[in-house]
Formats: C-alpha cells, sequence, structure tokens
C-alpha cells in the first residue's frame, strides 16, 4: 500500500494528538508527563508505519525507526534488560550506509498528469514530463522533495497541494508560467522566484495547503 494522503492524515493527527495530551498536562488535566516517560517509543513506531504508508518502495528508514521504538519501548518496560542504545546507534550507522550504497536519494521520472509523493527523513526527487499536468499532492515531514516540471506542459490551471511539516519543498517551473500561492504558512516560508508573468491565459499553477515550519521554493 502507498498512500500518502493516509500517511499525511496520520501525521498530523499525531501531532495533534501529542499537542492535545501536552495542554492538558500544562492545566494540570491529565498526568501526560509521567506517561511521555515510558511509553514514548510509540512515536517511533507510529513514524515508521507512517513513512511505509506513504512510500513502501523503500523500507529501509521505515523498519529503522519502527525496529527502534519497539526496542526503546521494551526496555521502558523492562522487557529487555540491557543498553538499547548499544546497538541501537551503531545499528543505524551500518544500515545508513547500506541504504546510501543501495539507492541514495530516490529520483523518479513521472509522464502522468499529477505528483503524489510522500518524503518523511528522507528525500525524493521527481520530473515530470506529463503534456497535460494537472498538480498533485506533496508531502515533506522532516524530509524534501524536488519536483522538477521545466519538460511539463500545463493545457490551463493545475493545483498542487503541499504539505511540509520541518521539511522543504523545491518547484522548478519553466518560463512562462504564473505561479500563485494561497498556502497557509506557519513559522516558515514560501518563496517564489518564478517570472513575474503578467500575460492572459498563461499556464497557471496554484500553491495550496499548509506550510509549518518548513519552506517552498519555486524557481524557473
Amino acid at each position: 500500500m502507498n498512500n500518502p494522503s493516509l500517511a499525511r492524515m496520520l501525521a498530523g493527527a499525531g501531532v495533534i494528538g501529542v499537542g492535545v495530551l501536552a495542554l492538558l498536562d500544562n492545566v494540570n488535566v491529565y498526568d501526560f508527563s509521567s506517561l511521555w516517560d515510558t511509553w514514548w517509543p510509540l512515536l517511533l513506531i507510529a513514524g515508521g508505519v507512517i513513512m511505509y504508508i506513504g512510500n513502501n518502495k523503500d523500507k529501509t528508514w521505515s523498519t529503522i525507526i519502527t525496529l527502534a521504538g519497539v526496542a526503546f519501548l521494551l526496555n521502558n518496560l523492562d522487557v529487555l534488560d540491557f543498553n538499547v542504545f548499544s546497538l541501537f546507534w551503531p545499528i543505524v550507522i551500518i544500515l545508513v550506509g547500506w541504504s546510501i550504497i543501495r539507492q541514495g536519494h530516490r529520483k523518479v521520472i513521472v509522464q502522468s498528469g499529477d505528483d503524489n509523493y510522500f518524503a518523511m527523513m528522507s528525500g525524493t526527487e521527481s520530473r515530470n514530463t506529463s503534456k497535460d499536468y494537472k498538480g498533485g499532492k506533496v508531502t515533506a515531514i522532516m524530509g524534501g522533495v524536488d519536483i522538477d516540471l521545466r519538460n511539463a506542459v500545463i493545457k490551463k490551471n493545475a493545483t498542487l497541494e503541499v504539505f511540509a511539516l520541518m521539511g522543504g519543498v523545491e518547484v522548478k517551473v519553466p518560463r512562462g508560467w504564473v505561479v500563485k500561492s494561497q498556502a497557509v504558512v506557519f513559522l516558515g516560508g514560501i518563496e517564489n522566484k518564478a517570472d513575474d508573468v503578467t500575460k492572459a491565459g498563461a499556464p497557471t499553477l496554484t500553491l495550496v495547503g499548509n506550510v509549518v515550519m518548513g519552506g517552498v521554493e519555486v524557481k524557473y
């Protein structure tokens, strides 16, 4: 299953859940601090599952994070009686090296009319050559997505929905495109370096979505 929209929804729900619990703890309604001390590894497990749902083509990082969460949780519950950190970091270093050798930065060439990519603590490059580009959805959570649309064609209008949470999205567009932003930005930024086109009927790409402590850059 490869479902970036579901992964985005789960990630957002998780952030909201932690925020609500922290708020209840601060107003002395619920003791979240003691719960956090034991069960915080569940966030790692959830993060690994979300990464798998969003992009199951490369299971390396989702596997690392999920197994790390399980190990830390078992250690907190006194099921394991040794220092998890003594094994965790060497294994992570080995797996990261293997991931770099095997694949490295993921590059994808797309010929369809839309983009739908998910990157969490990883990087993705996409080059879309569609002759009828309509837009799509891009999610970057503590990761980066690079979309190259310089060989794509918009017949009239296209909409790109962006969700960047402590991550970055770079969009390369051809000269002559009008790029408009309707995205909501919180502690982040959107930098539009595309041509300042005023020609009536010019192909228009509209950015929508949310940028939270992240950034989006558009350039030709």
